[in-house]
C-alpha cells in the first residue's frame, strides 16, 4: 500500500514564485513611473512658489534678489555648477528667513535652480526667470525668450516660471 504525503511539489512551489517575481516587477515600474511623476508635480508646485515669493519680495524691496545681477542661469549655460550653486545660494540668502526657509538650495533632483534676476527687459523693466532643470538636470534650452506669463515654459524637461 502505497501512502501520500500532503504538500506542494517542486514544480509547483517554482511556479507560484515565478509568477510572485513577474507580478512584482510590474509593481516596481509602476511606481517607479508614479514617484517620478509625483516628483515632477512637487516641482513645479516649488517653482511657483518660489516665483511667487519672488514677486512679493519684488513687491517690498522694489527689485529682485540679491539687489545686484544674479544669473545662475548664465553659470549653468557654461556648465559652471558650483557658480550656479553660489548664485542660487545668494538668492536664498536674501530671501530667508521673513520669505522662505533656508532649505531650499536645490530641486528635488538635487540640482541648483536656474535663476536670473534681470533676465528681460519689457516696459523698461526687468523680469527674472527661475527653472528648475528637471530629471536629466541639463538645460533644454539656450534661450528662453517667449511672452511673459504665469504659466510654466515647457523646454524639454525643464520647469521654468517667469515673475512678472
Amino acid at each position: 500500500m502505497q501512502s501520500f504525503k500532503r504538500g506542494f511539489t517542486l514544480v509547483e512551489i517554482m511556479v507560484v514564485i515565478t509568477i510572485i517575481s513577474i507580478l512584482t516587477s510590474v509593481l516596481y515600474v509602476s511606481f517607479n513611473a508614479a514617484r517620478d511623476a509625483a516628483k515632477i508635480s512637487t516641482e513645479e508646485a516649488t517653482v511657483k512658489q518660489l516665483n511667487l515669493t519672488l514677486i512679493l519680495y519684488r513687491s517690498a524691496t522694489n527689485s529682485f534678489p540679491p539687489g545686484v545681477d544674479n544669473c545662475s542661469l548664465c553659470d549653468l549655460r557654461t556648465g559652471n555648477i558650483s557658480a550656479a550653486q553660489a548664485d542660487w545660494d545668494l538668492v536664498v540668502a536674501a530671501l530667508a528667513p521673513k520669505y522662505i526657509g533656508d532649505s531650499i538650495s536645490t530641486d528635488v533632483w538635487g540640482n541648483p535652480y536656474a535663476y536670473d534676476n534681470n533676465y528681460q527687459e519689457v516696459d523698461s523693466n526687468y523680469y527674472t526667470i527661475l527653472c528648475s532643470m528637471g530629471p536629466d538636470g541639463q538645460l533644454q534650452s539656450k534661450s528662453y525668450n517667449t511672452t511673459l506669463t504665469a504659466e510654466p515654459l515647457a523646454r524639454g524637461d525643464d520647469i521654468c516660471f517667469f515673475a512678472l
